[in-house]
């Protein structure tokens, strides 16, 4: 009962507690709303349905306020003076609001290029304001206090300029730096010609990192004396002077020209090789261009020291009625290939291996013998050597006896007999064959009759020994039998 008690005052203590406070929340309501003042509104709303005149003062407690005019006594409205627009004018000019003024907006840079970025305050009474700076990405672009930015790395970042709470941005765009022709290096500046003769001109720009992505272009000052191609190949014309400007960019170079019907043409020093239709070397021929001779050696070379630079004639003593033309602008290596009907030039001497023919291929012998399971790898090699192999075939006469791999040349005897492997190059250009013989292994009939024999050597050894130890057993029972009987003979006798 004690606790029934004790738990009904505990309720009644909450009960009265929680009246208490809401007694007093009431109280504090009621205080608040006796002490509110009403809020009155300073400016005026314009109703579209009443005249522009009429000023209308709003009270938060919708009550009209009729008294201004008993307050103030003697004093009148003052006139109407809206314009048009329903905007009270003013003797005052709009102030505009303060702010940043740069001296760019935009500005792109090449990487480790500079800038001044000048700031201004405008609209604002401040004497001599602090303006500061800032960039969004110091890796682009950095800036000191007085606005100078100093590009770093390859992007795009926003330098800020600030004060107080005044903000103006320009963006900077960052380049890589643009590499630009520096020097036109000329292996000659000056060329003595006869009339007709030709010339190159060798021009080399640096650096020469970025000289594939420059072009030279050649022009001649009297055209009516020399001329130049796009390739600056010079052609002389007539007796005379001239200059022809080599130029990249805003580089150039000048080269002097003098004809003369008398003067001797720039020489070329010109190596060769020759060979036939068949891709053999012409070793013993005699090759002429303009009037001299050399001789070709047994690897197909051939060398002249001077060639004048203009267009020659080639030919050869083998076959002296084919000839070719070549042009000589330079010191050159040039590859000729000859047949009964023709006499033509190639570019480079893989070009010139690409049409020689393989005219001979061998193998490492001419014949094999293999026992039968026996496995063997082809080895070959061709003439000349210069060629270009481009196709290989196997063939065996008797897959059964052997059989050859179509890719790698292993050979594998497969049973006794007989067979031909054919190895033939570039489609039948040339080709080999190699015999082949195959052992057959030891007949099987005098191995078996080897296993008898030893079979019945090992049994009749074996019965022989058997035999020596019987008789030996038999012998020692004997003995013993023997000296049994003595002893009870002698026993008797006692």
């Amino acid at each position: 009962m004690s606790k029934l008690k004790k738990l009904f005052k505990s309720s009644i203590y909450i009960a009265l507690a929680f009246a208490v406070a809401v007694s007093l929340c009431v109280l504090n309501m009621t205080y608040a709303e006796d002490n509110e003042e009403p809020e009155i509104t300073t400016e005026p709303e314009l109703d579209d349905t009443t005249e522009t005149d009429e000023t209308i003062t709003e009270i938060t407690d919708g009550t009209e306020d009729t008294s201004s005019d008993s307050e103030t006594g003697d004093e009148t409205e003052p006139p109407d003076v809206t314009d048009d627009t329903g905007e009270e004018p003013t003797d005052e000019p709009p102030v505009n609001p303060a702010e940043l003024q740069l001296s760019f907006t935009n500005y792109s840079l090449q990487l480790g290029q500079g800038v001044q970025l000048t700031a201004s305050l405008v609209n604002s009474d401040a004497e001599n304001p602090v303006i500061g700076f800032y960039s969004n990405n110091t890796r682009v672009a950095r800036v000191d206090a007085s606005g100078y930015i100093i590009s770093t790395g390859v992007g795009q970042t926003e330098i800020v300029a600030y004060y107080d709470d005044l903000f103006a941005m320009a963006v900077i765009t960052v380049t890589e730096e643009e590499q630009k022709p520096e020097f036109i290096i000329l292996s000659k500046n000056e060329y003595l010609l006869k009339t007709g003769g030709t010339a190159q001109i060798e021009a080399e720009l640096l650096p020469k990192e970025i000289a594939d992505s420059y072009s030279f272009t050649y022009s001649s000052e009297n055209p009516d004396i020399a001329t130049v191609d796009e390739n600056g190949i010079i052609t002389a014309v007539k007796e005379g002077e001239t200059e022809i400007t080599v130029s990249v960019g805003d580089l150039s170079e000048k080269v002097f020209i003098k004809v003369s019907s008398e003067t001797f043409y720039v020489t070329a020093k010109v190596d060769g090789y020759l060979y036939n239709s068949k891709g053999e070397a012409m070793a013993g021929s005699i090759v002429y261009i303009d009037g001299q001779a050399a001789t070709v050696d047994k690897s197909g070379y051939f060398s002249f020291s001077a060639i004048d630079q203009k267009g020659v004639v080639i030919s050869i003593s083998d076959y002296p009625d084919i000839k070719c033309d070549f042009k000589v602008t330079r010191d050159d290596t040039i590859y000729l290939l000859s047949s009964e009907s023709s006499l033509v030039t190639v570019s480079s001497i893989y070009e010139l291996q690409g049409l020689l023919p393989i005219n001979k291929v061998n193998f490492d012998s001419s014949s094999i013998v293999l026992n039968e399971g026996d496995v063997y790898s082809l080895n070959y090699t061709f003439l000349p050597q210069e060629a270009t192999l481009t196709e290989i075939k196997y063939e065996s006469s008797n897959p059964l006896v052997v059989q050859v791999g179509q890719i790698d040349g292993v050979i594998l005897a497969k049973t006794a007999g007989d067979a031909v492997i054919t190895l033939t190059v570039n489609g039948g250009q040339a080709s080999v064959q190699l015999n082949v013989t195959v052992n057959p292994q030891e007949s099987t009939k005098f191995s078996i009759l080897i296993v008898v024999l030893e079979g019945i050597l090992f049994l009749a050894a074996g019965t022989f020994v058997f035999m020596l130890y019987r008789k030996y057993k038999l012998k020692t029972e004997s003995d013993l039998s023997e000296e049994e009987e003595k002893d009870e003979d002698i026993h008797d006798i006692e």
